[in-house]
């Protein structure tokens, strides 16, 4: 897909400022240092509409991107890194957990893995939490362009193993590799989400997610 605009939309730094939006809702997670900056530029092909940054867990706010007017990426925190202070990391949780489950929740969470490592016990959290909240998901893997092809095969199958029932998509950022497929189920989603009602707002509500924030960043 070739996307005509995209657009920084706004941030929210507590979940009472995570917004009702009448477009389908794209989120992306995973732990710090992950790529989703990155991911989320080449996806809609304009480079820096989100911000790239060197240092692990800089991103501290959900932010929202408008994409061709029709969709929405959501840029979460990323998890797993603990030299953060201790009160930020306590506040990306509920504010995390928040714009992926407020107003109706997210039509559909990318949860990406580095393709260097095996899934973390994070990473596995995730993806049980997300199929608990009862929320559309498809596991990712990036930065493939770095691996040889005896280690795709292992990445591959680490990803098979946490995410059974749950087909992964291998991504580079930098190459392209895999964006249009990934791009195919973004699309999808919007198909499905053109024949529902219109969601009505609901009330902001604390919810208990994994406990995300702890491990240490491995970079």
């Amino acid at each position: 897909m070739k996307v005509r605009n995209g657009r920084y939309l706004r941030s929210a730094t507590k979940p009472s400022e995570v917004p009702s939006l009448q477009v389908p809702r794209v989120a992306f997670v995973g732990r710090s240092n992950v790529g989703k900056s990155s991911l989320l530029n080449q996806l809609a092909g304009i480079r820096g509409l989100a911000r790239v940054s060197r240092t692990p867990g800089r991103t501290r706010q959900v932010n929202y991107f408008l994409v061709d007017e029709r969709l929405a990426f959501i840029d979460l925190p990323g998890y797993g890194y603990s030299r953060a202070p201790a009160s930020l990391r306590e506040d990306w949780g509920p504010l995390s957990e928040a714009a992926l489950l407020m107003h109706g929740g997210t039509d559909l969470v990318i949860l990406l893995v580095d393709g260097r490592r095996p899934p973390t016990e994070l990473d596995r959290q995730m993806a049980e939490w997300l199929t608990s909240k009862g929320l559309a998901w498809i596991p990712v893997l990036t930065k493939m362009d770095k691996l040889r092809a005896s280690e795709r095969r292992m990445a591959a199958d680490a990803l098979a193993a946490m995410a059974a029932d749950h087909p992964g998509i291998a991504t580079s950022a930098r190459t392209g590799e895999g964006i249009a497929h990934l791009w195919k189920e973004i699309e999808s989603v919007g198909r499905r989400d053109s024949k529902k009602p219109p969601r009505p707002p609901l009330e902001a509500r604390r919810v208990r997610g994994p406990r995300v924030h702890r491990e240490t960043d491995r970079e």
